[in-house]
């Protein structure tokens, strides 16, 4: 592949190629950061940043080059886990950390509970949510953890951002 066809092509997919030495290429700007190793050991190699294992890449230059672009402007698709419990132990403990940090929904800062009994139309049940949901490339990481009332957490899905319905204030107890 000649180099500088590979930087003008990936130029001009909105993105920026640093070349890090004459066997490391790094490919900025796009939503995950990317190293590209055209001349590994295995052969065209492509890592993407958080991920840990690389991918060889397969086909002429042009296969390679849309694969390079692809890794760099689209999230990784993830598959749904079924095995994951609601209330496993781990989820509680963040659940119950989150809690000590701030008792409101992240989108609509309503007040939550981990009581199930005491939901109420001021108080709702917290619910785990992530930040970055994991359809959209997110990672399954205390970091990416949110509290969410049920409303907002379902509302969102795997969309990224807010919940579709605007953000409201908690009902406040009038005297």
């Amino acid at each position: 592949m000649q180099w500088h066809l590979f930087a003008s092509r990936v130029r001009k997919a909105g993105l920026r190629p640093v070349r890090r030495n004459p066997t490391h290429w790094q490919i900025q700007g796009g939503i995950f950061l990317v190293n590209f190793y055209p001349g590994g050991r295995k052969g065209p190699t492509l890592y993407v940043a958080g991920s840990v294992s690389g991918k060889r890449l397969q086909g002429d230059d042009d296969a390679q080059l849309r694969q390079v672009i692809a890794a760099a402007s689209t999230p990784p698709r993830r598959e749904k886990r079924d095995s994951r419990s609601k209330d496993s132990q781990k989820r509680r403990r963040h659940k119950q950390r989150l809690m000590g940090r701030d008792p409101h929904c992240y989108w609509c800062r309503i007040e939550l509970t981990l009581e199930e009994e005491k939901v109420s139309d001021t108080v709702r049940y917290a619910t785990l949510d992530h930040k970055v949901p994991l359809g959209a490339g997110g990672l399954e990481h205390s970091n990416n953890y949110v509290l969410a009332c049920e409303p907002c957490n379902l509302a969102r899905g795997d969309r990224t951002g807010a919940p579709p319905t605007e953000p409201r204030e908690p009902a406040r107890e009038t005297s």
